[in-house]
């Protein structure tokens, strides 16, 4: 959330980008932000669905060496 609240600040008055902020959070990534960060999950499982029938070999080679896409998307998406 950082990220967004710092790109915010550099184009907007601290008020009008917190409501901003606000917006982000509540209405476009919901679930990204809260407990169980639901939005990140299910966008990580819909980007390894991608990987698998645009890079095969990649996806296949994650799956030899036991590695989730997850642990390397959830930042990104974040």
């Amino acid at each position: 959330m950082n990220f967004i609240a710092a790109g915010l600040l550099v184009f907007m008055k601290e008020e009008h980008a917190f409501w901003t902020l606000a917006y982000i959070c509540e209405k476009l990534l919901v679930n990204y932000f809260q407990k169980h960060v639901v939005g990140s999950r299910v966008d990580s499982l819909i980007f390894a669905l991608f990987m698998k029938k645009r890079l095969p070999r990649l996806s296949k080679h994650f799956k030899k060496i036991k590695l989730h896409v997850s642990t390397i998307v959830t930042s990104w998406f974040m």
